[in-house]
């Protein structure tokens, strides 16, 4: 009785997650009307509730503790920061996607978010919408005595150039798992072509380096995981690890900077467009709470800008250490999860997220990243 309600609850959980999904990518975009789409969005969490309950009757008693015992926690959260449905979407979903085909969740988010960007990228192309362009006064690394350099990033419909260029990369890496990692000659192709667009007209140089990782990724799962009949440990360890790797990494980097005033961070900061400089003073200003703060991210050409570009420390200023560490956890047990079921490729996936996360906020954010529902998803049976 409890499974077959749980299945029929799955058109709820997709329901759900076409609306939120939809709204989410909306109010990244320069469309009207995001407040109207941020209380559809909460309509669509409310569709979760029979599902939530259907899975709770299926699942073992241990995860129903866990759920029952995180809610307080994430709640405490939730009274504390601005943006609530980031806590509630990634919870929910994660938990409501337990024995949904994971290939299924990918190709419906696949399809949403191309259709919403090929749409807002073609409207503001013709004048519907607006096209945004910033201007950003940088030192060139090799001409630092000559000057400053001005350069002009487009956005394409949406708010930031680095909200459309992430979408993009995200597109590339569930087109990589929907093709079970093996790409044409044509696939390449194109990929390399998005590189140079997202250059030329985003200056987007984190996510030419994400693309162009897709295009190396993708060369050694084909070539190396698929044809061996086990990987070594330091290639698992890295697939394992690879979220609190790069969070230490960027921690180092930061604290570096901040502490040491050696040239060399000061380059790297520089190359990361002052990211660095930006993380380590609100990191240092706000300091770290247990369960979040109030902290409003101004960005553009905003006088007090004071937006934190990298996952790693929007987890741990923004929503506190508990969230941190949960959202590590989530990600070690998921990558976990994909090599003992032999699912290289969804470790592969998170690698290349974990190293945009670095300077983008995406790797928990819902319309950019899908893989965090791999966690409770189920996978197709490796023979």
């Amino acid at each position: 009785m409890a499974q077959s309600y749980e299945k029929k609850t799955r058109v709820l959980f997709f329901f759900a997650m076409v609306i939120c999904l939809f709204f989410s990518l909306y109010n990244t975009s320069v469309w009207f009307g995001h407040t109207i789409g941020k209380y559809i969005s909460w309509i669509g969490l409310i569709l979760l509730f029979p599902r939530i309950i259907a899975v709770l009757n299926c699942v073992k008693r241990e995860y129903r503790i866990i759920f029952f015992l995180l809610i307080p926690f994430l709640l405490a959260i939730c009274l504390n920061v601005v943006e609530k449905d980031y806590v509630l979407y990634i919870f929910l979903f994660c938990f409501c996607a337990w024995n949904i085909p994971f290939k299924l969740i990918v190709k419906v988010y696949f399809i949403i978010s191309l259709s919403f960007i090929v749409l807002t990228f073609l409207a503001s192309n013709v004048g519907i919408i607006q096209n945004l362009s910033y201007s950003r006064y940088e030192f060139e690394i090799s001409q630092m005595e000559h000057g400053i350099t001005n350069k002009e990033r487009f956005c394409f419909g949406f708010q930031w150039p680095t909200t459309f260029a992430a979408h993009i990369t995200l597109l590339n890496v569930m087109y990589l798992y929907l093709k079970n990692g093996v790409l044409k000659i044509s696939d390449y192709l194109i990929s390399i072509f998005l590189i140079m667009f997202l250059y030329y007209y985003c200056d987007c140089r984190n996510e030419v380096v994400c693309m162009t990782l897709i295009i190396l990724f993708s060369l050694y799962y084909r070539f190396r995981v698929r044809k061996a009949n086990k990987i070594l440990l330091i290639e698992k360890s890295i697939l394992l690890y690879s979220v609190p790797i790069c969070a230490t990494i960027m921690f180092f980097f930061t604290y570096q900077y901040y502490n040491s005033g050696n040239e060399f961070y000061t380059t790297l900061n520089l190359l990361f467009s002052n990211r660095l400089h930006l993380g380590a003073d609100i990191l240092y200003s706000k300091g770290v709470k247990l369960f979040g703060q109030e902290f409003i991210q101004r960005g553009g050409d905003s006088i007090d800008y004071n937006f934190i570009d990298s996952s790693y420390l929007v987890w741990i200023i923004i929503y506190g250490l508990f969230f941190f560490i949960l959202s590590i956890l989530l990600f070690v047990f998921l990558c976990k999860k994909s090599i003992i079921q032999r699912e290289y490729l969804v470790a592969i996936c998170v690698v290349i997220i974990a190293i945009q996360g670095l300077m983008i906020p995406s790797l928990l954010t819902f319309h950019y990243n899908p893989f965090f529902m791999g966690l409770f998803a189920k996978y197709e049976i490796k023979q």
